[in-house]
């Protein structure tokens, strides 16, 4: 099926069609997830001045409390009380070393869709490691600049900082970018630390991220359990051991998936659609 098109209604969980749903974001993430939510049959709203960074910020200024998918909830009951809207998507990303690949940064997205109207919720992750997530401590305008150039400047915006409190974020010029670092070279710092602006408005490798989990969660809603009909019959467990091309032993690469029910819990085995995996990937050939 084309997941370009809308899914024939047909074959579609009817429990969203044509209902309100309000996306829970203050950083323009509807521009990835509303076409997404309109080919699901869903009318989708943005919410003006619903402030997410109560929930936390990436630059710090405030810890997020809790792991994300309690955030999610958060942000999905808060929404709900502000707007009387019973149909609420929210996301949160965390960014850091990728839990396998152990020196490569990634981004990790969830999804949450959250129904107060039929007590319903499911929920969805990416992980990726297409991100420019990154920082450094400059203490040169050329270090500043060539650190820029690297993580996709002036495409993906930039903050700055020096100590704990001076922070200047959403830079996306050159002209800012050097004139706040000229300012925060007045203090008594001597070195500016430098990162990548995370947030999704500043940043399109996060935001195409966000656009493959919002692609998952239409595969979930759109998904119907074969025995009592809910919807998000979704994959949920991955089955290792797929055999090395090279030495024919099992690899912690996936042979098959278990997609489940989160209603009735009936379960189906699905087989890989690949035979054998690269030796690089192999403990026994590649330790």
């Amino acid at each position: 099926m084309n997941l370009s098109e809308p899914i024939p209604l047909s074959t579609m969980s009817e429990f969203f069609l044509g209902r309100k749903v309000l996306i829970a974001s203050m950083h323009g993430k509807e521009k990835v997830i509303s076409p997404v939510l309109e080919r699901l049959g869903m009318l989708p709203e943005s919410m003006e001045g619903f402030d997410t960074d109560r929930f936390g910020t990436f630059s710090g200024e405030k810890e997020r409390q809790g792991d994300p998918l309690t955030v999610l909830n958060d942000k999905c009951i808060a929404a709900y009380k502000e707007t009387g809207i019973d149909l609420i998507v929210a996301s949160e990303g965390s960014f850091g070393p990728h839990p396998s690949l152990y020196f490569i940064p990634a981004d990790d997205e969830l999804i949450l869709l959250k129904d107060f109207r039929k007590g319903l919720e499911m929920y969805v992750r990416e992980l990726s490691t297409e991100t420019n997530f990154n920082f450094k401590d400059v203490d040169s305008e050329e270090d500043l600049l060539g650190f820029a150039q690297d993580v996709g400047f002036p495409e993906h915006g930039l903050i700055l900082r020096s100590g704990s409190n001076s922070i200047e974020k959403g830079i996306t010029s050159e002209k800012v970018l050097l004139e706040n670092y000229r300012k925060l070279r007045g203090t008594e710092f001597s070195k500016i630390r430098v990162e990548t602006d995370m947030r999704a408005l500043y940043n399109p490798s996060r935001m195409h991220v966000i656009a493959s989990a919002a692609e998952k969660l239409f595969q979930a809603v759109s998904s119907e359990c074969p025995a009592c009909k809910m919807p998000d019959f979704s994959v949920r467990t991955s089955i290792p051991g797929l055999p090395c091309s090279l030495c024919g032993l099992p690899t912690t690469s996936s042979k098959g998936f278990i997609r489940n029910c989160r209603f009735c819990n009936y379960e189906q085995v699905e087989q890989s659609d690949r035979i054998t995996e690269d030796p690089r990937y192999c403990n026994s050939c590649n330790p």
